[in-house]
């Protein structure tokens, strides 16, 4: 367990918390905007971390882009709807707090990536800061209860009890294809799947139609398809064809990223 002073510390500087905070839990965010370009990365960590750890491992694999990059983790694993500890204390306050350390810098590209719960919250907070575009792994893409337990997705019940009684909750943003119909976004959401994974498959295909909604359907790998992907090399030419692609459109830009109001 982190001790009291350095918990202490990076809650009340999370501008000054590592990625390593962020990975033992004394800090839910770190920035690195230590590259001078003006590319930027925003990861958000997932449910279980440590199955999900790929999805921060990918900046090792694309270092040679020189990316600005922010990592985020959910420490009370409720999709984020109780906020930051020491932070802000719902979805709303997250998205303020993003869009003033973001707004630190003039930004072309901001990518937001995140796998499972962290890949709900990629596209939540991309679409809400208006961000170049998104990489969502076997997201979640309901939160809605009876939603759930009628497609037998009870594997995170408990959390998501925890989520039912948090006053913080905002319901309005349970159901990311409600979310994306109600907003106009130039963001672009690349959602990956994996065809053995019936639950993954019903969460990707509930976004189908949606403006701006790419699927993208890989035959195995299951929930842990970051993994895989990572183990066979698929990951790195993902995200790097990507960030790449993203890249040679803001280059066409005269005008930096303005984050959402």
């Amino acid at each position: 367990m982190p001790g009291a002073s350095a918990l202490l510390h990076a809650m009340i500087n999370p501008q000054v918390a590592s990625y390593e905070d962020v990975r033992n839990g004394i800090a839910p965010i770190a920035p690195y905007f230590a590259s001078a370009n003006d590319r930027l990365v925003v990861a958000f960590g997932g449910m279980a971390l440590r199955r999900e750890m790929p999805i921060f491992e990918f900046f090792a694999t694309t270092s040679p882009l020189d990316l600005n990059k922010i990592f985020i983790r959910d420490l009370r694993r409720t999709w984020y709807h109780r906020g930051l500890p020491g932070i802000c204390e719902n979805i709303d306050g997250i998205a303020e707090y993003l869009r003033d350390l973001i707004g630190m810098r003039e930004f072309r590209q901001i990518t937001f990536v995140g796998s499972s719960t962290g890949g709900y919250a990629a596209i939540l907070f991309g679409l809400l800061l208006n961000a170049t575009s998104v990489i969502a792994f076997v997201p979640k893409t309901f939160l809605n209860p009876w939603q759930r337990l009628r497609h037998g997705d009870v594997k995170t019940w408990r959390q998501m009890c925890r989520l039912l009684m948090a006053r913080s909750a905002q319901r309005k943003y349970f159901d990311l294809r409600s979310v994306l119909e109600s907003r106009k976004s130039a963001t672009e959401f690349h959602v990956h799947f994996c065809a053995d994974s019936r639950l993954d498959v019903l969460h990707a295909e509930h976004l189908r139609g949606c403006a701006n909604v790419f699927l993208h359907h890989h035959r195995e790998g299951g929930h842990r398809l970051v993994r895989k992907l990572r183990d066979s090399g698929e990951l790195k030419r993902i995200l790097v064809a990507s960030l790449t692609l993203d890249l040679e459109r803001s280059a066409q830009r005269t005008d930096p990223v303005r984050m959402a109001i």
